[in-house]
């Protein structure tokens, strides 16, 4: 997964311009994700100056949609103390 959000060809995701974000991420994942491990996301977040991780047990690869109320109460939290 972290190549693909490093992928500086054509093709890439978000080619390198991750790595040069002044924004603070919150990154979410459900903690049974089949497509995105929670290692994946931590090495995201050791590039991504300022961001969280936000890992939501029991759901899936959909925690967003799954687990909206969780989400939406995290994200109200992230945003209040987002520089």
């Amino acid at each position: 997964m972290v190549n693909t959000w490093l992928d500086t060809g054509s093709s890439g995701y978000a080619n390198n311009h991750i790595e040069k974000s002044a924004s603070q991420i919150l990154i979410i994942r459900g903690d049974k994700d089949p497509l995105c491990s929670l290692a994946d996301v931590t090495e995201l977040a050791a590039i991504v100056k300022g961001s969280g991780i936000l890992n939501i047990p029991f759901a899936g690869h959909a925690a967003f949609i799954n687990e909206s109320e969780i989400v939406t109460i995290c994200l109200k939290r992230f945003f209040n103390h987002v520089n």
